[in-house]
């Protein structure tokens, strides 16, 4: 006698309902090795992000999309740089290493399904294209970091850099291929968005001490947040999952956007709407007691291009217009709110620090009048300034993408940079006019971003760190990937 079948729980039809039974029992599972066997909180999330992730894969009965959100939503944003010692002179240096982590993983799976499809579909094999418009951009700017290695008093370090360079082309070349149909666009938009979410949600727990959780370890053992004194004031700046506020920031003012141009979409389905609000303002509330005022730049220089370009679309202008009344309401509240925090901020940092980064910038210029078609060689920066150009101040490197670029690479980096950063803008930009909406207010959010990096590197070198480097490269592929989706409607 054949026993009743009895039907699944409706959620659990669905593929949330699916990941969130994974999600349910991973959890069950590391609390249990945990406790049971005291084992240290870092290695444990390890151990249960890769023995989980085939099963929650085969339960979201799509593995190319699960792993898509893991790269998205996990990998990239826990690709914090290794470190390796290395003895230069009399002290040590810290400097970016070679390391394995959820990144690799990631990659691994994605490229070995993705050569699974070209070996048994000869049409699968047709669509790959690797010299072909901003691919060869891309190309350039790589072959410069390539040629800089040669140039290098030490190999070992820009070799170091050239293996963050390739997992971001690889990052670059996957999603660029991979993403086509308007809902693979969707899904990306939100892990992308997720990962916002998850990350204003852990700052604003660490700025007002609801959970003690540090990322550097995964423990409770390492710094969550570091203190700073403005106006005889001690305020928390509170890192994420990230080792700085600024490398922080610039992750938020990245990924924010796509939460708020979608805002102006016409048409949107009303709950992806409000899962868009909701990131937008747990991101920008997260950005803002990040203290990070470069990102504050680079957020306002996107959010104001956003702004312009869906004001160009007639359908789009009563939502401009509404939601600038809803964001200049919630502004003026938060600025009284925060408004000592603010004001000590802009004002009243430690006067020390302005000097100090004259005193950057002023090695970074010699360092690059010395060498100044290519430059000291890529990750050499460190290496250089303590042997020949270090004066006075601190062992840091200079906090300008520009002078990083131009003291590492010469003249030729710096206009690889450039070329890079312009080519990217103007893509983007064109883009905005294609048919599908949602496609265009992608490429808005796109050609936001590209201003806000360039802002921001004014005060910063946050670029150059693996996590912002992996992620501009996914957006870069993204670019790409929508450009496609483009000249196949138009074939």
């Amino acid at each position: 006698m054949q026993a009743p079948s009895y039907p699944k729980p409706p959620f659990l039809a669905t593929d949330t309902g699916r990941l969130a039974l994974g999600a349910v029992i991973g959890l069950a599972v590391a609390v249990y090795i945990t406790m049971g066997m005291q084992a240290p909180t870092r290695w444990t999330v390890a151990f249960i992000v890769l023995l989980l992730c085939p099963f929650l894969a085969i339960l979201s009965q799509d593995t190319k999309r699960f792993f898509t959100g893991f790269m998205i939503f996990l990998a990239i944003p826990a690709s914090m740089s290794r470190k390796m010692l290395v003895q230069p002179i009399d002290g040590f240096i810290l400097t970016n290493g070679i390391g394995v982590g959820p990144l690799d993983f990631a990659l691994i799976v994605l490229y070995s399904l993705w050569g699974i499809r070209m070996l048994t579909n000869p049409e699968e094999r047709k669509k790959l294209d690797l010299f072909s418009g901003f691919n060869r951009v891309a190309f350039v700017y790589v072959g410069v970091h390539f040629v800089s290695v040669f140039t290098a008093v030490d190999r070992m370090l820009s070799l170091f850099e050239m293996t963050t360079i390739l997992r971001a082309m690889l990052v670059f070349f996957w999603v660029s291929h991979n993403i086509r149909s308007r809902q693979e666009h969707r899904y990306l938009t939100f892990f992308i968005l997720l990962a916002v979410m998850f990350q204003g949600a852990l700052v604003i727990s660490q700025y007002f001490h609801i959970l003690p959780f540090g990322i550097r370890g995964l423990n409770l053992e390492v710094t969550i947040h570091h203190e700073v004194f403005l106006h005889g004031r001690l305020y928390s700046r509170p890192m994420g999952t990230f080792i700085h506020g600024n490398i922080l920031g610039l992750y938020l003012s990245m990924s924010i956007p796509f939460a708020f141009t979608l805002l102006f979409q016409p048409g949107l389905d009303r709950w992806f709407r409000l899962y868009c609000w909701s990131a937008f303002i747990i991101g920008v509330f997260a950005l803002l007691i990040s203290f990070s005022r470069s990102s504050w730049l680079s957020m306002a220089l996107s959010c104001i291009t956003i702004l312009i370009l869906h004001y160009r679309n007639i359908e789009s202008r009563k939502w401009v217009m509404r939601t600038i009344k809803i964001l200049a309401m919630v502004l003026v509240a938060a600025v009284i709110w925060h408004w000592t925090p603010l004001m000590d901020r802009i004002f009243h940092s430690d006067p020390t620090m302005l000097t100090e980064r004259w005193a950057m910038n002023r090695d970074a210029l010699r360092m690059w009048s010395d060498h100044f078609i290519l430059g000291v060689g890529t990750n050499n920066y460190y290496m250089v300034l303590l042997r020949d150009y270090l004066l006075e101040g601190p062992l840091i490197v200079v906090h300008n993408i520009y002078l990083i670029h131009a003291a590492e690479m010469g003249i030729v980096g710096l206009a690889a940079f450039f070329f890079l950063m312009f080519t990217f803008f103007r893509k983007a930009l064109r883009l905005t006019r294609v048919q599908d909406t949602y496609r265009s207010s992608i490429a808005i959010a796109l050609t936001g971003i590209a201003p806000s990096i360039l802002g921001e590197g004014v005060f910063d070198f946050c670029f150059k760190w693996p996590v912002i480097f992996y992620l501009f490269w996914a957006l870069a592929g993204w670019m790409v990937a929508l450009e496609r989706c483009k000249e196949e409607e138009s074939a």
